[in-house]
């Protein structure tokens, strides 16, 4: 299962989980904070993903 949210509003219920698969574009909440993939993840936490990480925060 993913959250593809693209273009629409992050919401509670698409909190990042370490147990699901994320595509690039797949946009996520985390600790107050939206991040959006860069590419394919799984069971990387967004807000440790630094520079060269596959999240972004936006």
């Amino acid at each position: 299962t993913t959250f593809s949210t693209t273009g629409g509003t992050v919401t509670p219920e698409n909190t990042w989980s370490k147990d699901i698969e994320y595509w690039t574009g797949d946009r996520v909440c985390y600790n107050g904070k939206e991040y959006e993939a860069k590419w394919w993840t799984k069971d990387e936490q967004p807000d440790l993903s630094g520079p060269y990480g596959p999240w972004k925060e936006i």
